[in-house]
């Protein structure tokens, strides 16, 4: 069942290039973006970030105005990011996966029933869903913040390594707390996409497709596991080796253009540039291949749906 889920997928990942670009775009609102931007993304210093909010915006008398005024807005600004993360990155994965519902051999007459009760109110059960499941990350990041912020305060003040980039010297004073938020963000990512699956193709409620995550684990657990854990190690490998050489073609083209090289900069801009786009097109790929390798080791065939009487067919057995 795993080699047949697996391969279902690629074949209908292959042939739907056109939900590459869709799931791409709840990668980006998601996270991915920050993650894409690392090759060119310098981090400010500590005395660039006074410099910005300014050396006197907490004074004896507590925080000024304008401090006040910068944290509301950029409290907003994260906030109004994170809604629309919600909802673009639920409008995709119900595009994707009915999508593959549609193509896919399986019968599921509820998925019908869903699309008659209207776009918004399937959007809204996948937020939904994305909310509840990420409880689990929420709770990692609440343990692991404290520990991170206290390293770093520890780093700025202290700093055992000045020859190392910060961010890693953070990294490796609390461990743990990264640990602890890389398996927050699974689990999340887990529970999120199964749940998602019923929700969509089940057009199962928010409760019910909540509760059948832990009866699709115990009943499939290798097609479900091998999936999931397949589609993240791709997505890590197949946007990671390519924002790499990213990395290295930024570097090369900013040190061409100090030394005043413009034919080796302009080589290394067209490297950075495709290399950029193969990770845009890599991660599309694999994130439309992640939802449909879910739905498949879900999926019924048609065959075996079809001794099952009608009300009761779905993407799993309940």
């Amino acid at each position: 069942m795993t080699r047949r889920a697996l391969a279902a997928a690629s074949r209908w990942t292959v042939a739907r290039p056109d939900m590459w670009a869709v799931a791409l775009a709840a990668f980006l609102v998601r996270g991915g973006i920050l993650v894409l931007a690392v090759p060119i993304l310098i981090l400010p210093t500590p005395i660039g970030v006074a410099s910005f909010i300014g050396a006197d915006a907490v004074t004896a008398a507590g925080p000024t105005d304008r401090f006040l005024v910068m944290a509301a807005a950029a409290g907003l600004a994260l906030a109004a990011a994170v809604g629309a993360g919600f909802v673009v990155g639920a409008v995709a994965d119900r595009v994707v996966l009915r999508a593959w519902a549609f193509d896919r051999p399986v019968a599921a007459p509820s998925f019908a029933e869903g699309r008659r009760s209207g776009a918004a109110a399937g959007v809204a059960r996948v937020i939904a869903v994305r909310v509840v499941a990420s409880i689990p990350l929420v709770v990692a990041c609440a343990w692991a913040i404290p520990r991170i912020a206290t390293a770093g305060y520890r780093e700025l003040t202290l700093p055992d390594d000045l020859a190392t980039p910060f961010p890693l010297r953070v990294l490796a004073a609390a461990p743990e707390a990264a640990v602890a938020i890389v398996a927050g963000l699974l689990v999340t990512e887990l529970i999120a996409g199964l749940a998602t699956v019923h929700v969509v193709v089940d057009g199962s409620s928010v409760p019910r497709s909540l509760g059948r995550v832990a009866p699709d684990l115990v009943r499939r657990p290798l097609p479900v596991l091998g999936a999931f854990l397949l589609g993240v190690t791709g997505l890590v490998v197949l946007t990671g080796i390519p924002l790499a050489v990213s990395a290295l073609a930024w570097e090369a083209a900013r040190r061409a253009l100090t030394a005043g090289d413009a034919v080796f900069a302009l080589l290394a801009v067209v490297a950075l540039s495709a290399t950029w786009i193969a990770s845009l097109a890599a991660a599309g790929a694999v994130g439309a291949w992640r939802r449909a390798a879910l739905a498949s080791a879900l999926a019924r065939p048609r065959a075996e749906a079809s001794a099952v009487p009608a009300r009761e067919v779905s993407v799993a057995a309940d």
